[in-house]
């Protein structure tokens, strides 16, 4: 991902001086659903942690998943950081990197069944992710068909959803490539995808 870690700070949230300040404002922002004590507790989880000091402006971002449960790592986000404005769902995105290549995967671990619209939403902002992490977006939308192979009403709702995507791409003026509907080998592999 050509990042530069070389400046970057390691905290232990079982010995860390910010966790005072983090367990207050976790009371504050739960507003009665959370005691001093129960935050003290949950702050002790390092998912917990780690999205207070993204929500406290302490940290830009925060990896979790390998070692953690969707919902252990969702749920601290849902709970104080919510979505963005103008993003109506929450969406996970996997990083997978093969040799120099590297692919993002929006998302295949929270929403089970979505709308073209939903669809379409987490196509732009995947692309929105793989631009903050310096990749060139290239958005495939995928489905058990390529280019009207097949046909059957979920292929109908990824095809609707490439549309709203590239709709919403060129209105947000995002520069991004989305383009579908597409099986995975003819997304993925150049020689498929030229047949």
């Amino acid at each position: 991902l050509n990042l530069d870690i070389s400046n970057i700070e390691l905290i232990n949230p079982a010995t860390s001086e910010l966790k005072a300040e983090l367990v207050q404002s976790f009371v504050e922002l739960r507003k009665g659903k959370a005691t001093e004590e129960q935050a003290q507790e949950l702050l002790n989880n390092v998912n917990y942690f780690g999205t207070m000091l993204v929500y406290a402006g302490k940290a830009d971002g925060l990896v979790s998943g390998a070692a953690h449960s969707t919902g252990d790592t969702v749920r601290p986000a849902l709970q104080i950081i919510k979505t963005k404005p103008g993003v109506s769902r929450t969406s996970g995105i996997f990083f997978m990197i093969k040799g120099d290549e590297q692919y993002i995967f929006g998302d295949c671990a929270i929403n089970p069944e979505l709308d073209s619209q939903g669809l379409a939403e987490i196509a732009v902002e995947s692309a929105k992710s793989a631009l903050s992490f310096g990749m060139d977006p290239k958005v495939a939308m995928l489905s058990f068909s390529t280019k009207g192979s097949a046909k059957s009403d979920d292929v109908t709702k990824v095809q609707e959803a490439v549309k709203l995507a590239q709709q919403k791409a060129e209105e947000e003026k995002l520069e991004a490539i989305i383009d579908g509907e597409f099986q995975f080998d003819a997304a993925i592999v150049p020689g498929v995808a030229e047949k």
